[in-house]
């Protein structure tokens, strides 16, 4: 639209760059879009940026992760120059093919996950050197984040052909890519984060026994003529559709004994001299997401009681690099940038061999505003102190049950 205004906004700082990550139109004096990756969430770009476009008329949909009012960060510096192509390391956030979406030849590693590793990539001295199964968003419902790493897609390969055809006629936030599993063989280092399993609803039809569909959220799954009007407005999905999947496909829960028997199946498909690093989730988020503590230290045990059947296969668990609610932005499997650069350091150490896993020195850009302490290592110590103690009174509740109140 040659009368829009239009912004692509790429973002660095001194631990590596985070790619193409934000776009903006203006028409008129109106935002006709505005949207960011989850990978800088927490930083501030989305109000730098608004209040650089000149604080034009918007009309917000909510919910949204980062709110546009507030001060200024004043960490931040705006660069103006022409549009250039997204760099590589954002390149498997939103499509591209299945553990190829680097240079031919360069990957040594493969990440299959979610926001989590998605937002640790940055952190990494050679990002071309993972290759990535990530979310991604099809063109025909580009507000539409397809999450592809459930493990009901990523062993879709074992499904029925009846069944396969049935799961993409009835369900329209899915299309044939989600289907289509990662690239297992030909690496020596796979990452693997089994989150989105954690949060996710389940849905199943009984016509297809054993066959699950993986979408929306465990704690609100039930798809009433609200919910699914909301999705289709927010997401621009085809409501009547929408419908039909609420008619076909019913709500259940997982039995841990399918779970189970499905990772055994994952993991067997990792090539024996071959390593998998599985993530786990965090299991205390220092009062945010209270709800979703106990899911989450079910679910951490039960994936490493299976990871402990296989040589080749260790968790990692995030943990040791949380220390308060600060370490968390929105929600329980969403961290700060101080968690993912660590995280990436864990990494490091564990892969040790993989030149795609050199973190790049941590030196200040040019002119940027150095307001607070080291990232890594600001007041670790004082909540270190404070996570553990209130570990040690939660298990004393646990002990000695609870007390009245008078």
């Amino acid at each position: 639209d040659p009368d829009a205004r239009t912004v692509a906004v790429r973002v660095r700082d001194r631990f590596g760059d985070y790619g193409l990550v934000g776009f903006a139109a203006v028409t008129d004096g109106v935002v006709e879009q505005l949207a960011f990756s989850c990978r800088i969430l927490g930083m501030g770009v989305e109000r730098a940026v608004y209040e650089w476009l000149g604080t034009p008329a918007i009309e917000v949909a909510e919910p949204v992760s980062a709110p546009l009012q507030g001060e200024r960060p004043d960490w931040l510096r705006i660069v103006e120059g022409p549009a250039g192509p997204p760099a590589e390391a954002a390149s498997g956030a939103a499509g591209g093919s299945p553990g190829q979406p680097g240079p031919p030849g360069r990957a040594e590693l493969l990440f299959v996950g979610g926001c989590d590793l998605e937002s640790v990539l940055p952190f990494l001295g050679d990002p071309d050197a993972v290759a990535r199964h990530f979310n991604y968003s099809p063109a025909e419902t580009p507000r539409l984040i397809v999450h592809r790493d459930s493990i009901d897609y990523l062993l879709a390969d074992e499904l029925p052909e009846a069944a396969r055809t049935a799961i993409l006629a009835d369900a329209p936030f899915l299309d044939a890519e989600a289907l289509v599993p990662p690239a297992w063989a030909g690496f020596r280092e796979i990452v693997y984060s089994p989150l989105i399993d954690y949060v996710q609803a389940k849905y199943a039809r009984p016509d297809l026994p054993g066959v699950y569909v993986s979408f929306g959220d465990v704690e609100q799954p039930n798809l009433d003529a609200a919910k699914i009007s909301s999705l289709a407005k927010r997401y621009g999905l085809d409501p009547v559709r929408l419908e039909a999947f609420a008619q076909r496909w019913q709500v259940v829960r997982k039995p841990d004994e399918v779970w189970r028997e499905q990772l055994r199946r994952l993991f067997s498909r990792i090539p024996a001299d071959a390593r998998l690093t599985v993530l786990l989730g965090a299991t205390d988020a220092f009062g945010l997401d209270p709800e979703r503590l106990e899911t989450h230290r079910h679910h951490n045990a039960l994936v490493s009681g299976v990871a402990a059947e296989f040589p080749n296969v260790a968790t990692l668990a995030v943990d040791p690099l949380l220390h308060g609610r600060e370490d968390f932005t929105n929600s329980i499997r969403h961290y700060s940038r101080r968690v993912y650069h660590d995280l990436a350091r864990e990494l490091s150490a564990r892969l040790g061999t993989s030149a795609a896993v050199v973190l790049p020195e941590a030196a200040a850009a040019p002119g940027r505003k150095e307001a607070r302490k080291p990232i890594a290592t600001r007041r670790a110590p004082v909540s270190a102190a404070r996570r553990l103690l209130r570990r040690g009174l939660r298990r004393l509740r646990d002990v000695t049950g609870p007390r009245e109140r008078t």
